[in-house]
């Protein structure tokens, strides 16, 4: 039999009918999916309706309503059905409140309320009155609707809403959802509203839920931030006094945020804290401990905490050694950020343009322009320099008056296909109005479009400072040229003289 299909007389109809199906598969592959046919009349004459018109109108509402009480099937048929297929978002919550209000005395079900949920972040009036009848009903809001509705408005950057939403939920007896509080306090935090997001958190414990290490954490980071060190010191010592245990994020954090704030003992108690209770340092909690260390001027301290951490590396830190780099540059101490370059090199790494950026900047603030010069050049055999490296070069040698070397770097800077970016623009413009180097500043500035950087309000202040009591005559003058499109520059008349 085997050898019977192996035969061409066999093989021939077989071929055929396989390739037959596969040209009825491309076919039908390709051919575009049938529009969506609903059985029930209703809701293809609802959709009709809603398909046709941008926006709900009195008209709108009236014919849905008629549709929906002249009609032999029940709302609660076509609703979903109807929000499933619907391509306009915001009628949604229109459209189920007329529903809602047609089917009564017969309430709609619960999955019906479900489905209009994710629609309610166009409308929150209408998502309060939605809630409202749930709340009358003794339906639930599902966690995942919960948390999907506030996920929707801290994505669009909708905080207040999203309060207001969970406010909503609170006052009518509902639960959020346990990452609904967690993605709008983590939201809260980044948007600098650490007083906000406590008041979430103690809405979580209010409602029973367990608060971890991790939500303590982040609280603790944003009122460090905003220089509430003895509140976040209290979320310290409630996650110490419950049955939590703080971790190695939560001591990293603390030892970041108290150095940043410039308690420095503070920052050492938590990082000998966090060895004392069993846990081991790392990359984290020694990079930033020495850096607070460097930032006090207690550079012995942290070179020796430094040489700690490498005794117990087999492979070397970056992130550390740029760290002890930038400490030594910026008490002036050179020669020993440049032995730390030559300690990378024989540890068998290869400095990072980070490294050099690092010993370059302060060069740059201590107006070491030559020697800065002298490294941009060695640096090159090691690490590429990139549009920081660049930028950091341009700003001192304009600070220094030296117009033809930055436009130097500047040209460089493009050959190497970086091209000068806004930063580099409002850079030079700056440092030459600060110069009193005006007609170098205004060239910039004519220029800047031309190389695909538009000016911004940085730019603008800028000149309008470095031409003092002209500055005004200036910004008039420019916001007349951005109204006249066509206006001739063959000279910049409009120019203070």
């Amino acid at each position: 039999m085997a050898a019977a299909l192996r035969t061409p007389a066999v093989r021939r109809p077989l071929l055929a009918a396989s390739a037959l199906l596969r040209t009825r598969r491309n076919i039908s592959s390709t051919n575009p999916p049938p529009p969506p046919h609903h059985t029930n009349p209703l809701a293809s004459e609802l959709l009709r309706l809603l398909s046709a018109a941008p926006s709900w109108t009195p008209d709108l509402a009236g014919a849905v309503s008629s549709s929906l009480s002249s009609a032999p099937a029940s709302a609660a048929d076509v609703v979903i059905p109807v929000l499933r297929a619907l391509r306009n978002p915001s009628l949604a919550a229109p459209f189920f409140l007329v529903a809602s209000s047609a089917s009564s005395p017969h309430p709609l079900p619960a999955d019906a309320y479900n489905a209009v949920l994710p629609f309610l972040s166009h409308d929150l009036a209408a998502l309060e009155k939605v809630l409202e009848e749930m709340s009358v009903l003794g339906y639930g809001i599902p966690n995942p609707a919960c948390a999907d509705l506030v996920a929707t408005l801290v994505r669009a950057r909708r905080l207040d809403d999203a309060e207001r939403a969970i406010g909503a939920m609170r006052r009518l007896k509902f639960r959020p959802a346990f990452s609904a509080y967690t993605v709008l306090i983590g939201a809260l935090a980044e948007a600098r509203r650490p007083e906000r997001a406590l008041e979430l958190l103690r809405q979580m414990q209010e409602v029973g839920y367990e608060v971890g290490v991790p939500l303590f954490t982040t609280l603790v980071r944003a009122l460090a931030r905003e220089g509430r060190v003895e509140g976040a010191l209290e979320l310290v010592d409630e996650v110490k006094g419950s049955c939590l245990e703080p971790d190695i994020v939560l001591y990293n954090v603390c030892i970041d945020c108290f150095g940043k704030a410039g308690n420095l003992d503070m920052a050492w108690k938590f990082f000998h804290e966090l060895k004392a209770q069993g846990l081991q340092p790392d990359d984290v909690s020694y990079t930033s401990m020495i850096w607070v260390l460097c930032k006090a001027g207690r550079l012995s301290e942290a070179e020796e905490l430094f040489g700690q951490m490498e005794a117990e590396r087999a492979v070397p830190c970056a992130y550390a050694y740029n760290t002890m780099i930038m400490g030594y540059g910026s008490a002036g101490q050179f020669e020993d950020a440049y032995k730390l370059l030559d300690q990378l090199k024989e540890r068998g790494c290869i400095p990072s343009v980070v490294s050099f950026n690092s010993i370059l900047t302060c060069l740059g603030k201590k107006r070491k322009v030559d020697e800065a010069l002298t490294l941009f050049e060695a640096m090159k055999e090691d690490a590429k320099p990139n549009s920081s490296t660049y930028n950091i070069i341009i700003d001192m040698l304009c600070i220094a008056g030296k117009v033809e070397e930055a436009y130097k770097i500047r040209d460089e800077m493009e050959h190497a296909g970086l091209f000068p970016n806004l930063l580099t623009v409002n850079i030079m413009i700056d440092r030459f109005c600060k110069a009193k180097k005006l007609e170098e500043a205004y060239k910039i500035f004519e220029t800047a479009s031309q190389r695909g950087c538009n000016p911004d309000s940085v730019t603008y202040c800028s000149l309008i400072d470095g031409l003092g009591k002209k500055g005004q005559e200036f910004l008039h003058a420019w916001e007349e040229r951005r109204w006249t499109q066509n206006l001739q520059r063959d000279e910049p008349s409009w120019m203070p003289a």
